[in-house]
């Protein structure tokens, strides 16, 4: 987690922020035509899509690292 020049606090995977589609995924899946759900450009710019075959295995690791919000009390 880390807040950017916005001020506004965002999460990093892979030192890569999320970015929300502006077009929720399984809408644009299903209005795009058959030729063009293969490709990652269609599911918006900054989104980072990962586009996988069918009955593709995918084994997602995640390490939480953030050690949270540290409070400097004085003493």
């Amino acid at each position: 987690m880390d807040n950017l020049g916005d001020g506004a606090n965002y999460a990093f995977i892979n030192d890569i922020t999320y970015v929300r589609p502006k077009v929720p995924t399984l809408y644009s899946v299903l209005s795009s035509p058959a030729n063009m759900t293969m490709d990652p450009k269609i599911y918006g710019v900054n989104t980072n899509a990962f586009v996988l075959a069918h009955n593709e295995v995918v084994q997602i690791i995640l390490n939480n690292n953030d050690p949270g919000k540290v409070s400097h009390q004085a003493q």
